[in-house]
């Protein structure tokens, strides 16, 4: 277990089993025992895949994976609302988040489980050379668009 400067503490192992191929195998991918109040609930996975950028199986895909993430992790597990971002298909990646958050959205993105990201070039170290040119290609834009240069 290691221990940030901010007291937060995670498994060193954990970055590189969220990025292994064998990491992806253990997810079978179905949401069970979810309470109806829950927004991980059936009825609430469906307006997920309404409202957002993912479809049902998508979404429910998501869904086990970060119920299992948080439930293998409980000492950085992520909130509610991040969850519900990520059901929605849309996610951050920086220098502030914690590296077993980044691994997870690098996962999703390179499953095509996450469709919208809002990054800095931290994403790149993460994702194969397809993605790095979106990727650049996107900061690009938002440069361009933040200087006024692009309308």
């Amino acid at each position: 277990m290691f221990q940030d400067k901010d007291g937060r503490n995670f498994r060193a192992d954990l970055v590189d089993q969220l990025l292994s191929d064998e990491f992806d195998a253990v997810f079978d991918d179905s949401i069970e025992d979810v309470q109806d109040e829950s927004f991980l609930s059936e009825k609430n996975l469906r307006y997920y895949s309404k409202i957002g950028l993912l479809d049902y199986d998508d979404v429910k895909k998501v869904a086990s994976r970060a119920l299992t993430f948080n439930q293998m992790n409980p000492e950085i597990a992520f909130d509610d609302g991040v969850v519900e971002q990520m059901l929605c298909g849309v996610g951050s990646h920086h220098a502030g988040i914690l590296p077993a958050h980044k691994a997870f959205v690098e996962t999703l993105f390179r499953l095509e489980l996450m469709k919208a990201v809002f990054a800095t070039e931290t994403l790149a170290a993460g994702i194969s050379e397809f993605y790095l040119l979106l990727n650049y290609l996107f900061l690009f834009c938002t440069t361009l668009t933040n200087h006024n240069m692009l309308s």
